[in-house]
């Protein structure tokens, strides 16, 4: 199997993930951006080289993991061969109308219709879909709106690095880094939208995710992203009006069957620094306001895990890893 991006993030938790199921090295083939030299990295605690990645060498792979958006990978969407598994961790494929997006807790049906291309979901989106997906299935969900809490973590390693540093130079009233993150977010707070260097828009992929994931006709969730300065841990106020006429016990309910999410039952626990390191997601308060509708307050760790751990269940199950 490939790795295309191995050196980013996320290509960092798939080589984690696939490790943590027991694949041998041998197995994995590692490329990504090089600048014309191969670059020593690691799987497994043994060194490895990354490769600078060639779409003929890599299209007779088994498994193809494509973690990185570039000309490459968008080559290798639009050649690879049929017996071949390629699966999009970070939305490459997205403009793909016959790319299945496949969370493996709930809709794991839509494998079937995979034409050799299968999506997996932002962390975002995964535990937004669990709560909204838990909710839709009781009282039903007509619309509903987030606004999420993004830690340092999503920026890997160097975005941790990034956060300290700024924080020490703060300190030492000297000028901050910013080559990561894109902006100060040391004692500040910055909507996604207004990040310097922030690329696509993430809350417009979460959006779309969550609705191929429930199998919504049309749009019933806005998103909107904060990057906050804490090192570890997403949080996010959701507002939800359901379909039918419920009270707020329904959503209660809904919440204390779904799959994959834990509803607390004191205030000892509701913030990201309880549940950092871990995968939880935890929702920690649950209140209706003066319209009917519901706001839940969640709290969730190791999200960036999340699709890592997804695209290698997604695997397994299709080419029994």
């Amino acid at each position: 199997m490939a790795l295309v991006g191995a050196e980013t993030p996320e290509g960092a938790r798939i080589r984690q993930a696939l490790a943590d199921r027991g694949v041998p090295g041998e197995r994995v083939n590692l490329f990504g951006r090089t600048e014309g030299e191969a670059v020593l990295s690691e799987y497994a605690g043994e060194a490895r080289l990354i490769q600078e990645p060639e779409a003929a060498e890599l299209i007779g792979h088994d498994v193809i993991f494509l973690c990185e958006t570039s000309e490459v990978t968008h080559r290798i969407l639009s050649v690879h061969e049929p017996e071949t598994l390629v699966v999009d961790v970070v939305g490459c494929a997205a403009d793909r109308e016959d790319t299945p997006m496949v969370h493996m807790d709930i809709n794991p049906g839509a494998i079937a219709s995979a034409g050799g291309v299968v999506a997996v979901p932002h962390g975002i989106s995964a535990i937004l879909s669990e709560v909204l997906h838990a909710i839709d299935v009781g009282p039903g969900v007509r619309r509903a709106a987030a606004v999420v809490m993004r830690p340092a973590a999503d920026f890997g390693e160097d975005g941790l690095k990034e956060l300290r540093e700024q924080t020490v130079r703060l300190f030492n009233f000297g000028e901050v880094p910013r080559e990561v993150i894109g902006a100060q977010l040391s004692f500040n707070v910055i909507p996604e939208r207004l990040r310097s260097g922030a690329g696509p828009r993430l809350d417009r992929r979460i959006e779309r995710e969550v609705g191929q994931i429930n199998a919504w006709d049309e749009p019933r969730l806005a998103v909107r992203i904060v990057n906050v300065p804490v090192f570890h841990g997403h949080a996010a106020f959701v507002q939800v009006e359901v379909e039918r006429d419920a009270d707020g016990d329904a959503v209660a309910d809904a919440l204390d069957a779904a799959t994959g999410v834990e509803r607390t039952k004191d205030d000892t626990t509701g913030t990201p620094v309880e549940i950092a390191g871990e995968r939880r997601t935890l929702v920690a308060d649950l209140s209706t306001d003066a319209t009917g509708a519901s706001w839940i307050w969640l709290v969730a760790g190791e999200l960036g895990r999340v699709p890592a751990e997804l695209a290698v269940r997604l695997a397994a199950k299709m080419k029994d890893l």
